[in-house]
């Protein structure tokens, strides 16, 4: 095996343990300040749990949890292969762009969730 292609996968292997672990931790310790000052669930509420779902090939669940998840997560997964596995940067442009339409979307379904 070409030592680049074992190194970089070395290297995305070390970042999704560190996701893992990350998001473990985060289902067990984290409480949303929006929500704790608030009362009212925040734009992202219930991603953590949806991408828990997802992962667990349980997309319906997911889709309950928060109805942008599926996307959010194909973006997020599009983003760390086309970057550490096929080694090559995402357009900046590409990138901002589909941020802010994400950021729409989940502001929409924000306004629908507590209106």
């Amino acid at each position: 095996m070409n030592p680049e292609k074992r190194a970089r996968q070395k290297t995305v292997l070390k970042y999704l343990l560190w996701f893992l672990l990350f998001a473990a931790l985060a289902l067990l310790f984290y409480k949303c300040p929006f929500k704790m000052i608030t009362g009212i669930d925040c734009p992202g509420c219930g991603l953590t749990r949806a991408f828990c779902c997802i992962l667990l090939c349980d997309i319906p669940a997911a889709v309950q949890y928060h109805p942008l998840s599926p996307l959010i997560f194909a973006e997020l997964f599009y983003l760390v292969y086309a970057q550490f596995v096929l080694g090559k940067k995402a357009d900046r442009r590409f990138v901002a762009a589909g941020i802010f339409i994400t950021a729409l979307l989940m502001l929409a379904v924000w306004l629908c969730k507590i209106l």
